[in-house]
């Protein structure tokens, strides 16, 4: 409430200069001076508000107990992508990274061979589908 009351003092105050300054060089940049101020007014209350630590809930005033989470399509996802075999891994990763030419496997890394530049995202990708770390996957970009 104290926030509104001031911003409705200094936009009052703005008018009335307005009013009362004759036009010319001065007046823009009492304008300008208006205009700084209540930007700070209306950013004021920002500081405090990020400082909080409150929760959304607390924020919002919702009882936590008011929501659930519905994790069923997330596991559903997960055991999907976990039956699949590499062969449809790989077919999958190809329909959405047609730049893939090929994704080998050896005992320590998968090995992917894009044709061109690599494509943003490819190996982070690449190391959600198989599971496995950055560190992982190889990738080898062939000139076209």
């Amino acid at each position: 409430m104290d926030w509104l009351m001031r911003l409705v003092a200094v936009v009052l105050l703005g008018v009335l200069v307005e009013l009362l300054l004759p036009a010319g060089q001065m007046s823009k940049y009492i304008k300008g001076i208006f205009v700084v101020l209540l930007l700070l007014v209306l950013l004021s209350p920002l500081p405090t508000f990020l400082s909080q630590k409150d929760s959304l809930f607390d924020i919002l005033d919702l009882p936590e107990e008011s929501y659930q989470t519905d994790d069923t399509f997330i596991h559903i996802i997960d055991s999907e992508r976990q039956g699949l075999s590499f062969t449809q891994r790989v077919a999958h990763i190809r329909t959405v990274y047609p730049q893939v030419q090929s994704i080998e496997r050896d005992s320590k890394c998968l090995s992917v061979h894009v044709q061109g530049t690599l494509p943003s995202g490819l190996s982070d990708y690449i190391c959600e589908v198989f599971q496995v770390s950055m560190n992982e996957v190889i990738i080898y970009e062939q000139s076209g």
